[in-house]
């Protein structure tokens, strides 16, 4: 499909992009750089939430149109929570960092940053760490293609706005992360 790729600001070089649909979103194949395992991981997106309601900021599994696959990491909201998910069956079970959709804010830009450090799963949100929860599970999978504004099902496009995602297979500091945002807003 087709996403609108704009500047953030006037004048600015960055770029955000939008118009998400269950037909139009950036899709990459399998990269063995994110096949992170039991491994420290990180996701670092601003995001310009436009409406609440069940929308997807990133899905990483082997699923497509009608199945979930197996191995994922999934950032969405609800029309109550976002959630960090991850599972390793398909989401038969899965387990969620959950915080109140209230601590992002709709039309402004948000840095939210999901992460993996040791046996912890974080939920951070312009700074501020907002929720945790822990797990074992072995995310790898090199069938996994990585969604970004929608996902397999093709049913939660993100309403808004995506910027400077990136991935790390290491985990920031507390310190580190302020910074960031700091740095970037």
């Amino acid at each position: 499909g087709t996403v609108t790729k704009t500047a953030v600001a006037t004048g600015a070089d960055l770029v955000a992009y939008s118009g998400f649909s269950s037909s139009n979103y950036l899709q990459q194949p399998y990269n063995s750089d994110l096949d992170f395992g039991i491994g420290d991981f990180s996701c670092a997106v601003w995001a310009k939430l436009n409406s609440t309601g069940n929308r997807c900021v990133y899905h990483r599994g082997s699923g497509y149109s009608g199945s979930w696959g197996t191995e994922i990491i999934q950032l969405e909201c609800t029309t109550t929570n976002l959630s960090f998910n991850f599972s390793d069956n398909g989401f038969s079970t899965s387990t969620q960092v959950n915080t109140p959709i209230a601590n992002l804010p709709t039309g402004v830009w948000n840095l939210i940053h999901t992460i993996r450090r040791g046996t912890t799963f974080e939920l951070w949100i312009n700074g501020v760490l907002k929720a945790t929860n822990t797990s074992t599970m072995d995310l790898s999978n090199t069938a996994a293609k990585l969604w970004v504004g929608e996902r397999p099902y093709g049913s939660r496009p993100w309403v808004g706005s995506l910027g400077l995602m990136r991935w790390s297979a290491t985990a920031p500091t507390a310190e580190q992360i302020a910074k960031m945002y700091r740095d970037e807003k």
